[in-house]
């Protein structure tokens, strides 16, 4: 009875002594969070609830004064130049700082117009829906008092992120999603604080993160050396002309698990029988939430003079016909379930009631693809070199005669 007694205590004594260090590194890592978590990307923001960094490096690319995968850009425009904004998500940031659509995009207008007359700002973070990039408009994105906004939407997760009371925020350099129905958001010593998320927790879950997206990127490398140097039916000069990137091609063997159950979620939007089923009234909330949003912004920009316009970007499993098939048959999917125009449909029809400019890049990227080169990169529906040039120049075209006019009414002036 004693040594059992003496064991209960001895367990106890340890149990509390790793309570009592897992609280003091807690606090440790509160009180010390800015000097622990300086080099991570992101950090609280008490508006957006998180943003990039300030002049913080990611890879080989460092983020401009508000956190943007940009340059600076001075508030007051110079006389004379047209000033595009654009703001969004994810895609703003694929290819970095230099291999951006949008840097892209304005290298265009510079070979076109020459040094400054046409600036591109790119104001996009990542995982944000419509409620909260029209909140960066609003603080950060209407400081550069542009001419024209472009919302860069995508369509793969644009409608079911919106959720109205999400709130997405920073705890120690980790991004965490609240209720704002039933969470609160806490400041002590300066820092943010919400109950029952821990900081060592959110590092060692981000620390393992990091590592499985490097390992992905390697795999993901090693996929597009080993595909085959010529694609059937080309001549060997015929496939020098593409990147090794478009040789690839789906399969249950080479899908990575977290993109084949991302994609399964990403589908539901094109689920015609899911959308008119009992989750009716969920795909409607969201729906709502992004139509909401978008009013609110052609409303502000409106009111202060600058046009609005709103740009598609398709998703991959809408792109390339091999990842549609392995996630069918890995799921078990009926196809004739699934209309893959359906969210822009609902974008357009939208955009013309409401008298917004809309443009659908879906079919520049199909026509790609059928050409035999891959827009997009592997295991991941983030755009490679080929699909950020390919999105520039179309909105290149699409940009000019607003140019164009811009700067003729400035020269006429």
């Amino acid at each position: 009875m004693a040594s059992l007694k003496r064991g209960l205590v001895f367990s106890l004594k340890i149990l509390l002594t790793i309570l009592l260090s897992f609280l003091f590194l807690e606090f440790l890592l509160l009180v010390f969070n800015d000097v622990v978590f300086r080099k991570s990307l992101y950090m609280y923001d008490p508006d957006l609830g998180y943003r990039a960094r300030p002049y913080t490096r990611w890879g080989d690319n460092i983020t401009n004064e508000f956190g943007f995968n940009d340059r600076d850009y001075p508030r007051q425009k110079k006389p004379g130049t047209y000033r595009i904004l654009f703001v969004g998500d994810s895609f703003s940031w694929a290819g970095g700082l230099k291999g951006n659509y949008t840097a892209l995009l304005e290298q265009k207008f510079e070979a076109e117009f020459g040094d400054s007359r046409v600036e591109i700002i790119n104001t996009g973070y990542d995982a944000t829906h419509t409620g909260e990039q029209f909140k960066a408009l609003k603080k950060f994105g209407l400081q550069y008092n542009p001419d024209l906004v472009v919302l860069a939407f995508f369509v793969g997760n644009d409608f079911y992120d919106a959720v109205p009371w999400r709130r997405r925020i920073n705890v120690g350099g980790s991004q965490v999603d609240i209720d704002t129905r039933t969470d609160t958001e806490i400041t002590l010593f300066g820092q943010l604080v919400v109950p029952l998320q821990s900081r060592l927790y959110l590092f060692l879950r981000d620390q393992w993160a990091t590592y499985q997206y490097l390992q992905t990127q390697r795999q993901n490398t090693q996929l597009a050396d080993n595909q085959p140097e010529t694609l059937a039916g080309q001549t060997e000069a015929e496939s020098t002309q593409a990147p090794a990137a478009e040789m690839f091609t789906y399969t249950e063997d080479n899908i990575s698990e977290y993109y084949s159950e991302l994609e399964m979620y990403r589908i539901q939007i094109f689920n015609e029988v899911l959308a008119n089923s009992v989750a009716a009234d969920q795909f409607k909330l969201r729906e709502d939430f992004v139509f909401g949003n978008l009013l609110a912004m052609r409303d502000l920009l409106k009111e202060k003079d600058i046009q609005f316009m709103i740009a598609a970007y398709p998703d991959n499993i809408q792109i390339e016909e091999s990842l549609r098939q392995v996630i069918f048959n890995h799921y078990d999917l009926d196809p004739a379930h699934f209309q893959f125009d359906r969210p822009q449909n609902l974008l357009r029809e939208f955009c013309q009631e409401q008298q917004i400019e809309f443009y659908d890049l879906r079919p520049a990227f199909q026509a790609k693809q059928q050409e035999g080169q891959r827009p997009y990169l592997i295991n991941d529906s983030h755009w490679n070199e080929i699909g950020n040039e390919l999105a520039a120049q179309y909105l290149f075209e699409t940009l000019l005669p607003k140019a164009q006019t811009f700067l003729g009414e400035q020269v006429a002036q």
